[in-house]
């Protein structure tokens, strides 16, 4: 095929007679592989592999084959097209990377995280939100938020407001008796990402700091009730 000298540099007569599995691919299990899937369903479509070029170097591809027979019905040879899709891979392998350096970062984030979707399904929930609800992020994900979490059910109204307007809303000092009855600042904000809607419930724990300004607050009346008694 032309394609095989296009893509990995080799004249199509350099292969005949050659052993193609450890030639041309980098795993020759995936050769295995694709001719099995081509004898059993007659045809494949966009089988991804890495090829070795003539070069040395390594390259991704995506194959579309079908199998040839003879005038008996009997398998004679396998035809098809090879295209590179190096760059793809490559950008697709970045983006991944990018996403897990990004979850890493919400996942060290002491906040509680949690985003919707205009469904009301939740699309993220990091560490710290399994940490202090007990819910695990394979549970979470893709669950309606009422159903894993009903305190937060609430907050879900205020998603349409949020998005047409792309502001936030703050609620403060929110008490969750559903979480051991700490009190929260509750934060909600839109999440637009390429055309896909969401809305993000963060939650930060202030109940140390709640405390203490109690404990003052009281310190503070008590001065007070001995300053006038004295």
């Amino acid at each position: 095929s032309p394609s095989v000298y296009e893509v990995l540099g080799y004249n199509p007569d350099e292969l005949i007679g050659e052993e193609l599995a450890s030639t041309l691919y980098k795993n020759p299990d995936d050769r295995i592989a694709f001719i099995k899937t081509v004898v059993e369903q007659k045809s494949i479509e966009g089988f991804e592999t890495e090829l070795k070029r003539k070069d040395g170097s390594i390259i991704w591809v995506s194959v579309n084959s079908h199998l040839i027979v003879d005038e008996e019905g009997n398998p004679s040879g396998i035809e098809g097209v090879i295209r590179d899709i190096d760059e793809k891979k490559q950008q697709a392998e970045i983006i991944q990377s990018f996403q897990l350096h990004l979850e890493s970062i919400l996942n060290s984030m002491p906040s509680m995280l949690i985003s919707i979707n205009n469904k009301g399904l939740i699309t993220q929930f990091n560490t710290a939100a399994s940490r202090l609800t007990n819910v695990s992020h394979k549970v979470a994900i893709g669950r309606p938020l009422e159903a894993i979490l009903p305190f937060l059910g609430q907050y879900k109204s205020y998603y349409q407001k949020i998005i047409d307007s792309q502001s936030t809303m703050e609620f403060r000092r929110e008490l969750i008796g559903e979480l051991d009855s700490r009190y929260f600042n509750i934060t909600l904000f839109p999440l637009l990402s390429k055309g896909v809607e969401g809305m993000v419930i963060r939650l930060d724990d202030i109940s140390d700091l709640e405390q203490k300004e109690r404990q003052l607050i009281q310190a503070q009346k008590m001065e007070t009730v001995g300053t006038l008694a004295g």
